[in-house]
């Protein structure tokens, strides 16, 4: 092969490297730190709670409150391994205490979680409004179930 030809191609390996779009696992993942602290449930006594333990680590729980008395609902963990995040969740009085894991990914400012082989929610998603709003939904092909939480505190 001549000269030039070789000059050609590593031009062309060039520009293809330069205009091909970059992305790391840190620009696909996006941890949802943003949920540390406490939310209330928009017009309800329910409310979720969320800590931070590591990078790669929230732990919540969603619980109720009537008077004095606390019901916890729900827990759940947001886990970070590799190239991946999983939402799962674990309801105390339901599938016997199994916990369920959902796969995230990102659209814009919403956080969907996804798990066709479960019956209800298959999809959850944690649509950030704003800084102190999060609208939520819990969706499977037959129906839809949304509410707001409201930042009580970080």
């Amino acid at each position: 092969m001549n000269t030039s030809y070789m000059i050609i191609i590593r031009l062309l390996i060039g520009l293809l490297c330069l205009s091909w779009p970059s992305v790391t696992p840190a620009q696909t993942l996006q941890f949802p730190s943003f949920l540390v602290g406490d939310w209330k449930v928009e017009d309800k006594e329910s409310y979720e709670h969320w800590d931070k333990l590591n990078d790669n680590l929230l732990k919540g729980f969603a619980y109720s409150k009537q008077q004095q008395n606390f019901q916890v609902m729900e827990y759940m963990e947001l886990v970070q391994t590799g190239d991946s995040i999983a939402y799962r969740v674990q309801i105390p009085e339901q599938h016997n205490g199994e916990t369920f894991s959902f796969k995230q990914r990102v659209e814009g400012k919403q956080w969907i979680y996804e798990n066709p082989g479960n019956d209800f929610p298959k999809t959850v998603i944690y649509e950030l409004l704003d800084q102190d709003t999060i609208q939520i939904y819990l969706k499977n092909e037959e129906r839809t179930v949304s509410y707001k939480l409201i930042r009580q505190r970080r």
